[in-house]
């Protein structure tokens, strides 16, 4: 079974190239894990909630991967990791199956709770042998 996961990168202070780099290099660590594909989103729309005119630039990937815990952690930390080298953090907003996960400005440690707890909710539970 495949997992599509929608990745959403958007700041209100960058320009619209530098966002459009940064998706890029993203996408490139993407594709160097087990995934089906990391294609981009054209015509992406801004998240819902955000005020009109205040996101400058958006950047948007969706992933497509086969169903499993360690290609979904891989995913996961890859974007978490990626995006803790970057001087300018773009906000990012993840999507499974209508599930999603908001990050913008937190901590280190608020930031990997969050993503472990996403990952929980879309890892299968474990069968007893």
């Amino acid at each position: 079974m495949n997992t599509s996961l929608q990745v959403f990168l958007y700041e209100e202070e960058a320009e619209a190239d530098q966002l459009d780099r940064m998706t890029g290099s993203l996408r490139e660590e993407l594709l160097e894990l087990e995934v089906d594909d990391v294609v981009p989103l054209d015509d992406a729309e801004p998240p819902p909630g955000a005020r009109s005119g205040t996101v400058a630039s958006l950047g948007a990937l969706l992933v497509t991967l086969t169903q499993s815990t360690t290609g979904l952690r891989q995913l996961i930390d890859t974007i978490r990791e990626w995006r803790e080298r970057h001087r300018v953090r773009p906000s990012i907003r993840l999507m499974i199956d209508g599930d999603v996960l908001e990050i913008s400005e937190a901590s280190t440690h608020h930031v990997s709770d969050a993503f472990e707890l996403f990952i929980q909710r879309h890892t299968p539970p474990k069968t007893p042998p």
